[in-house]
């Protein structure tokens, strides 16, 4: 079947954003693995507490249980600070393990691989859907230039491949292709648990509409993540679900209290949490007022109360509070159409100034 000039044209304004997002994360991968002597682990964090169970060893970064659980699979338990709730992330560290074919080697050049791969992916989709929509492809760049996309990348983290099936969910289900769009959620909930809030964004507004079978097929993509929490129960003992940190109950009550000088605390508050803030009002106007884009506001909505509630230890640095609302930056791209042009260009400048101010650091930055 011939494509339609319509759909040729879309696609050719997504090429740009597209083409210029894998160069520039490209650049920035050959850079830094140049820098660190060609390492590929440098990305992951390596801590020797965890790597070679030294107590007095450098604790490394999150990434590093990825390459533990891809590379030891259910051996790993003594290499993971907590295993329960690492081992519910399963889906990056499984895909690693599968497109790598269980070779440790090749490992951690495929955990770079597919995260670079899921950021191209992700921008491709949401610029072929804002064309789509009569904007420009180039705001794309608010999740794809987040500094939390960013920070994630640059550390072999979850959040790259969580949020492209994220996406995929997401317009799977604009294009009421509902069973694609539970597979694709599905998915994303086994990679980072965090990405539920979209489940119950989509949810909350099929239940408003009194689409109720709809409602219920789509919080099947719920069921994977519960039966895996059940066998991580039984393999651990412990609730996976329940060993992470805790909410706060007073929005901005994590970063407040600890706010310093130091530019990874006051950028939390700058960049993130008052951002948030704002996010979280506009979308409860939108879920009170716009009641046809529901779907938008309420995926706004719950992942902004998430990000204004984070606790402490999340938001002690930009790195941490970053990746963790890497989900707000995703839905807030959806919400653009429905923003004036001023406000599209004062959140594309928020999500892409600290992605720059922070490019040094991290390149510098060892384990």
């Amino acid at each position: 079947m011939r494509e339609s000039p319509i759909g040729s044209f879309l696609l050719r304004r997504a090429a740009a954003p597209t083409l210029g997002v894998l160069a520039a994360y490209l650049i920035f991968t050959v850079v830094a693995l140049g820098w660190h002597r060609w390492d590929p682990l440098w990305f992951a964090w390596i801590g020797e507490r965890y790597s070679d169970l030294e107590p007095g060893g450098d604790t490394g970064y999150d990434g590093q249980f990825v390459y533990y659980i891809a590379r030891y699979g259910l051996d790993s338990l003594s290499h993971l600070d907590n295993p329960a709730y690492r081992l519910q992330r399963i889906g990056y560290p499984l895909a690693v393990w599968a497109l790598s074919a269980g070779q440790p080697a090749l490992m951690p050049w495929v955990m770079i691989a597919i995260n670079l791969a899921a950021i191209v992916v992700t921008t491709r989709l949401l610029s072929v859907w804002l064309s789509s929509q009569g904007l420009s492809a180039w705001y794309s760049l608010l999740y794809a230039g987040y500094v939390g996309t960013f920070m994630a990348f640059s550390r072999d983290l979850t959040e790259p491949l969580a949020f492209a099936l994220v996406a995929a969910g997401i317009l799977a289900w604009l294009r009421r292709r509902v069973g694609w769009a539970v597979v694709w959620l599905a998915c994303a909930a086994l990679t980072k648990e965090i990405t539920l809030l979209v489940v119950f964004g989509i949810v909350a507004v099929e239940i408003l509409e009194r689409h109720f079978r709809t409602a219920v097929v789509v919080s099947l993509a719920v069921v994977p993540l519960a039966l895996w929490e059940l066998a991580l129960y039984a393999l651990t003992g412990v609730v996976a679900f329940r060993s992470g940190p805790t909410l706060e109950w007073i929005p901005l009550a994590g970063i407040i209290p600890i706010l310093t000088p130091d530019p990874g605390r006051w950028m939390v508050l700058a960049f993130v949490s008052l951002p948030a803030l704002a996010a979280l009002v506009r979308s409860g106007v939108g879920v009170l007022h716009e009641r046809p884009h529901g779907f938008v506001w309420w995926t706004v909505l719950f992942n902004a109360l998430f990000a204004v509630l984070m606790p402490s230890i999340v938001c002690d640095h930009l790195m941490h509070a970053g990746r963790n609302t890497c989900g707000l930056a995703l839905a807030l791209v959806f919400a653009l159409p429905r923003l004036g042009q001023r406000w599209r260009w004062l959140a594309l400048v928020i999500a892409i100034v600290p992605s720059v101010a922070w490019l040094g650091p991290i390149l510098r930055w060892n384990p």
